[in-house]
């Protein structure tokens, strides 16, 4: 007999920041994005929904981008990036990013929904950052990044290329940054074009 076990300390049940690089090789410091990943099984219109940075020095946040248009698939992705982001993956959007706009290793990146409903629905915070949920996840390197585990399990070799949780989400959510992602030594950015992942539920044990 098999019983049914839950692979997740907390499955989102929102749109959530999945992976973000903050630069990409030398002279490329504008190379950056903020995937997100929908864990639902309805799309989501994103028209209205805001993206902003918190520096860690407690200065006050600044947009990045407002979404003008889109939607995020059920159970798909939505790739927001730089001016400077050079990726094979095609954006959904672009923002305009220099000098202090850009997103640095140290900085808290924020997801708003819109629509007349504005809620903060998602906070990452990175290295030294100080707001955070619970503690800070680590600061992602030069054409690296950080990205959301698909269960509690999850490690960087698992997420990874033919990982045992490759294509399985990003839907792990227990608001605790250091415990939801996990470090990639090369990014894997995905659009709202890029196959659904839908997550698992349970696992037998």
């Amino acid at each position: 007999l098999f019983k049914a076990k839950s692979t997740y300390s907390a499955l989102a049940t929102h749109v959530v920041i999945s992976e973000i690089q903050v630069t990409g090789g030398t002279g490329a410091t504008n190379d950056e994005f903020v995937e997100l990943y929908n864990p639902t099984g309805s799309s989501v219109d994103l028209a209205g929904w805001r993206i902003a940075k918190k520096p860690a020095d407690g200065s006050p946040q600044t947009n990045l981008i407002t979404i003008d248009s889109g939607t995020i698939p059920a159970n798909g992705y939505f790739l927001v990036v730089g001016n400077g982001y050079d990726g094979s993956v095609a954006a959904d959007k672009t923002y305009v990013a220099t000098g202090s706009a850009l997103i640095a290793g140290d900085n808290t990146i924020l997801l708003y929904s819109g629509a007349g409903d504005e809620t903060l629905k998602d906070k990452v915070g990175m290295g030294t950052a100080t707001d955070v949920e619970t503690t800070a996840t680590t600061e992602p390197g030069a054409n690296a990044s950080i990205e959301r585990k698909a269960n509690s399990s999850s490690t960087s070799e698992s997420m990874g290329p033919s990982g045992v949780d490759e294509t399985k989400g990003n839907g792990e959510d227990t608001d605790v940054n250091s415990s939801d992602f996990v470090s990639r030594t090369t990014s894997d950015p995905q659009n709202s074009s890029s196959t659904a992942e839908i997550p698992p539920s349970a696992t037998p044990s």
